[in-house]
């Protein structure tokens, strides 16, 4: 038996999608930050983190947000977690990732940067 791709890609109303506007992502875990309901990030097979949006809400499109990508790690992320807003200070723009790359990254949201960087093992290939 073989896979084959189907000749269209078509939606809901039958018109036909672009097939370059197609991108797929082989997201291997999320988080959403505590009290949000439309806003969440997604780690990648390929070592990314994306912001992600459930709805289309304040100018925002339903999806993931090309424009909000964290890259760092060389290898795919096994885990993701965003810092709860409880407590005197909020913590809530940063946000841990592991990956098999044997390290692991402390991110601020807010500015798209890595903050720390800690590593088990120097070299991947």
């Amino acid at each position: 038996m073989a896979l084959r791709r189907p000749p269209e890609l078509s939606t809901k109303s039958g018109q036909r999608l672009d097939e370059s506007k197609v991108d797929d992502l082989a997201i291997t875990t999320f988080s959403f930050p505590e009290n949000e309901t439309t806003t969440f990030y997604v780690g990648t097979e390929d070592g990314s983190v994306y912001q992600a949006n459930r709805f289309d809400r304040a100018g925002t499109k339903q999806g993931i947000n090309r424009n909000v990508v964290f890259k760092g790690h060389h290898a795919p992320i096994t885990g993701l977690k965003v810092h709860p807003s409880s407590g005197p200070i909020d913590f809530s723009d940063l946000v841990l990732t592991s990956s098999v790359d044997w390290s692991v990254q402390l991110w601020r949201v807010d500015v798209s940067f890595f903050l720390f960087f800690f590593s088990f093992f120097f070299q991947f290939e």
